[in-house]
């Protein structure tokens, strides 16, 4: 086996870019089996402490799943970066109710009132950001998912109750962790839904504003739903 030469500072971090690598250029396939601690071991000539740290920060981002008596498998090609705490089932689905509570109240009223230019431009601008960042190669998530959270709230804003507002921002760090959570599967729909709601809003289209919002909360309870019942695949289906 071909052995690597890593320099000895943030050993484990650099191990783990290194790893994280083949996730993103494919040398290491979705639901494949990543080499053993002792394999890696020799391949990076690196203690087995600095490996077991390297595949951490793996699980950290989500790019794989350790089943034990098995091993480790890649879960996500995507550049998903570290998540500052887990989620439980609860969490997932009160952050849903929450966002979507809010929101089709709030475009509720817009739809009456309209969008102003200003509102409008802000709401403009961070769906770009989500458009730009959706092409970049492997996706940056850790932007999108900024992008996301802001095009949000700037509907949240454009109502003009700061209660709303002040909620929504009090909840960033927790939003920010569900979308991170949930969209490690990109579907194709994803930015597109964004921009047919924004032109929806635009143009005080209710009937279709109201269905995209619809689809929004079931296409969020899905997104858990379908990342639960892929881990469970993996854990069940994995023959070694």
């Amino acid at each position: 086996m071909e052995s690597i030469h890593i320099e000895k500072a943030s050993l484990s971090n650099l191990v783990a870019d290194q790893l994280a690598e083949y996730i993103y250029n494919g040398k290491w396939e979705l639901g494949q089996q990543i080499p053993s601690e002792a394999q890696l071991t020799q391949m990076f000539n690196v203690s087995r402490v600095s490996i077991r740290s390297a595949l951490n920060v793996l699980r950290e981002r989500g790019l794989i799943r350790t089943i034990q008596g098995k091993g480790s498998f890649v879960q996500s090609a995507v550049n998903v970066p570290h998540v500052k705490f887990a989620l439980s089932e609860r969490d997932y689905l009160e952050i849903i109710d929450l966002r979507t509570a809010i929101e089709e109240y709030v475009i509720s009223r817009l739809l009456e009132s309209g969008l102003d230019k200003e509102d409008e431009k802000a709401i403009k601008e961070q769906l770009d950001l989500l458009i730009y960042w959706s092409t970049k190669p492997h996706y940056d998530y850790e932007q999108m998912c900024q992008a996301d959270y802001k095009f949000h709230l700037c509907i949240t804003r454009a109502s003009k109750n700061n209660l709303f507002s002040s909620i929504i921002e009090s909840s960033e760090e927790q939003i920010i962790s569900f979308l991170l959570a949930s969209n490690k599967i990109v579907y194709g729909n994803y930015v597109q839904s964004h921009i047919d709601l924004f032109d929806a809003l635009k143009n005080s289209n209710r009937n279709k504003t109201e269905k995209l919002t619809s689809e929004f909360r079931k296409s969020q309870q899905m997104k858990f739903k379908n990342f639960k019942e892929a881990e469970m695949f993996l854990i069940n289906n994995v023959n070694i």
